[in-house]
C-alpha cells in the first residue's frame, strides 16, 4: 500500500497549489494545516488554521479545530516555550479601525507574526490576529504634487486579510506603526 508520509506530502503539495491558486479560499488552508498537522507541525497547522478562520470568520470548526491543536501542542513542553517567545509585544496602543465613515476605537498590540485587535488595554486574548507575513503596509495621502495632505490614517493589505484602514493620533505615530508592522512583515516574508 501507500504510505501515509507519501499521502500527506502529496496532500500538502495539493493544499499549497490551493492556497496558490486561491489566497482568499478558506478551504486551501484548511487542508494545508491538515496536513501539517498530521506531521505533527502544530505552530505551522495553527496559523494555516487561522488564516482559514479569518477567511471565513463564521466557521466554528476552524475555531474548534484550533483550540483542540492548541490543546496537544501545549503537551509538548518545546512548543509551549515557543508559544512564550511567539507573544512578545513590540508595540501596542489605540489606533481606531475605520468602516467608512465610522471609527471604532480599538486596542492593537502587534507580535512577531501578527497584528492582534482587542476589546480593550485589558483583554488578554485577542479578538482577532491578522498574520502579517504576505502583507503590505502604506500611508494614506491625498492630492497631487505640491499639494499631498498627509494623514494619520494607514492601510495594512493582503495576506490574510482584506485592507484594513486604520488611525493614528499624529502622522508621527502613525510612522511608528508603519516602521513596527513593515519589520514584522519583513521578518515573516516566505
Amino acid at each position: 500500500g501507500i504510505n501515509a508520509e507519501y499521502m500527506g506530502k502529496n496532500a500538502l503539495d495539493d493544499a499549497n497549489t490551493c492556497v496558490k491558486l486561491n489566497p482568499d479560499w478558506d478551504k486551501g488552508y484548511m487542508r494545508r494545516g491538515a496536513a501539517l498537522h498530521g506531521f505533527g507541525r502544530y505552530e505551522e497547522a495553527l496559523r494555516e488554521y487561522r488564516m482559514a478562520y479569518q477567511n471565513e470568520p463564521g466557521n466554528s470548526d476552524y475555531q474548534s479545530i484550533i483550540t483542540q491543536i492548541e490543546n496537544e501542542r501545549n503537551g509538548n513542553k518545546t512548543a509551549k516555550a515557543y508559544e512564550i517567545v511567539k507573544q512578545i509585544v513590540s508595540k501596542r496602543g489605540w489606533l481606531s479601525k475605520m468602516n467608512g465613515n465610522q471609527q471604532e476605537r480599538t486596542w492593537f498590540e502587534l507580535t512577531d507574526t501578527t497584528l492582534n485587535l482587542h476589546s480593550s488595554d485589558k483583554d488578554i486574548h485577542p479578538q482577532r490576529e491578522f498574520y502579517l507575513g504576505l502583507s503590505e503596509v502604506h500611508e494614506l495621502e491625498i492630492g497631487t504634487g505640491n499639494f499631498m495632505f498627509r494623514y494619520p490614517e494607514f492601510g495594512i493589505h493582503g495576506g490574510d486579510m482584506k485592507t484594513l484602514i486604520l488611525r493614528a493620533d499624529s502622522v508621527g505615530e502613525r510612522e511608528q506603526w508603519i516602521t513596527a508592522i513593515s519589520q514584522v512583515i519583513n521578518n515573516n516574508k516566505r
